[in-house]
């Protein structure tokens, strides 16, 4: 496998974003019921340089995932995350979920809650959350129900369910953790990923781990 880019998504890549998420090629039809298209908030969590993107070389989107601010006072939600079907089991996911604690942290400071939203039939994705360190959080605020709104799903909910999603909150010992993985894979512009499969070099364009937002990273794992 050639080598891949991890960065941050310009605000004029959304509509190549929801693409990826929508395409056959990346996702199958069970997973794509999963994938909640929220082109607004990509596009603003970009503006703030937190939606990040895998690409290969050739520049095709294989992984997305980001930030979402949603006028939570102390409470950040972390979302979207897709793996193309073609670069599955090399630990892009991980990253990711490394990334974009870091980010939060860097971004919003380290007392700030991370929030994740899985569907509970989503028994992979429910599995990386676990993975991630994160515990249940079953009473969210409103603000992470408002895109509820606008979901397909929520016609058929059974009664007393306000969300087809589960919540789920990261706790500061995981946030340390994650961060010093992320800073310790990321001494140089090149991570190595190694799995079960043969290692991935995934080249880091990211401002994220380098100069003051290094700094802070480090200063919040001590």
């Amino acid at each position: 496998m050639r080598e891949l880019v991890l960065r941050a998504a310009n605000p004029d890549e959304v509509d190549r974003v929801i693409e990826f998420y929508g395409s056959p090629a990346n996702f199958g039809d069970e997973e794509r019921k999963h994938i909640l298209p929220r082109p607004e908030a990509v596009k603003l969590a970009a503006e703030d340089s937190l939606f990040f993107v895998v690409v290969s070389g050739k520049g095709k989107i294989v992984a997305a995932s980001g930030v979402f601010d949603v006028d939570a006072t102390d409470h950040i939600e972390v979302g979207g995350t897709g793996v193309a079907k073609s670069h599955r089991g090399h630990g892009l996911q991980n990253l990711l979920i490394q990334v974009r604690t870091a980010g939060v942290v860097a971004n919003y400071g380290p007392s700030t809650e991370i929030i994740t939203a899985v569907d509970p039939t989503n028994e992979h994705s429910l599995e990386n959350v676990k993975k991630g360190g994160f515990v249940s959080w079953p009473q969210p605020l409103e603000a992470f129900l408002e895109s509820c709104v606008g979901c397909p799903k929520k016609p058929s909910l059974p009664p007393g369910r306000v969300c087809c999603c589960d919540f789920y909150l990261l706790p500061t010992n995981e946030k340390k953790k994650l961060v010093k993985e992320l800073l310790n894979l990321t001494s140089t512009d090149l991570a190595i990923l190694s799995n079960s499969k043969k290692p991935v070099p995934v080249s880091l364009e990211l401002n994220l781990v380098v100069g003051e937002h290094r700094q802070d990273l480090e200063a919040f794992v001590k």
